[in-house]
């Protein structure tokens, strides 16, 4: 199961041309992943989460002001975080 959320990872990251940094390969991919918005190209954080708690959690952590990009592999759309303790589903990928 997790080999196939990382190759629908790695395949969105090439069609859209954000970066996969190296630590990526290192784990097994859970379903959410995040994309740094403030890198220039765009980077994928090498940790995945496969619990929206766990995803909140490491939002919380950062800047309001830092630009992610939630995005969950398995129901195949992007997430907003309401900047507090929830994540809503927005768009499909």
């Amino acid at each position: 199961m997790f080999e196939r959320y990382k190759a629908s990872i790695e395949k969105y990251c090439g069609e859209m041309g954000v970066d996969i940094p190296i630590g990526f390969e290192r784990h097994a991919a859970g379903r959410f992943a995040a994309i740094d918005l403030d890198h220039t190209p765009p980077r994928l954080v090498a940790t995945t989460w496969a619990k929206e708690a766990e995803v909140v959690s490491y939002l919380q952590t950062l800047d309001p002001a830092h630009r992610m990009r939630i995005l969950d592999f398995k129901d195949c759309c992007e997430m907003t975080f309401s900047g507090k303790t929830s994540l809503y589903r927005g768009r499909s990928l």
